[in-house]
């Protein structure tokens, strides 16, 4: 089902993937995405990996495989391990997205999650890339642009 699906792709649209496995870094449920992206889709495909939660080798064979691939890092990675930070500071600055996923993943277990907290992953992304909120704010905005053709 999902190769039918990837015949619909065209780089001129986004394909979409919320990649989610047994294991805590979804890595076989990955490296099956990325095996069937690259044999059924361009490498020039723009690719959104939503609520990203994987692993560097992860970052690096989405990043090789798919120039056009943007990483999406949602409310959950206030609980990131260290394996999953280590991903995060490595992902390209110019295909780093943040999101909340709202309702689900929240950066705050005991608060409801809305769109308005999008400021609240962002801040745990720039403190775990040792940068400046407004950095990580205004790669995700031009990004989100670049990726969507807004």
């Amino acid at each position: 089902m999902f190769v039918g699906l990837l015949e619909l792709a065209c780089p001129r649209r986004p394909v979409i993937l919320h990649l989610r496995g047994q294991d805590r870094y979804s890595s076989e449920v990955s490296a099956l995405a990325l095996r069937l992206m690259r044999e059924n889709t361009s490498p020039t495909q723009r690719v959104h990996l939503h609520c990203f939660g994987g692993n560097l080798d992860q970052v690096l064979g989405w990043s090789t495989a798919f120039s056009r691939c943007y990483f999406s890092i949602a409310g959950s990675v206030a609980q990131f391990d260290e394996i999953q930070r280590a991903a995060v500071r490595r992902i390209p600055l110019n295909r780093l997205l943040v999101e909340t996923d709202s309702p689900y993943l929240r950066v705050q277990r005991q608060c409801h999650n809305t769109p308005a907290y999008v400021g609240e992953v962002a801040r745990k992304v720039a403190q775990i890339r040792q940068t400046t909120l407004d950095e990580i704010l205004q790669a995700s905005l031009e990004n989100g642009r670049l990726l969507y053709n807004l």
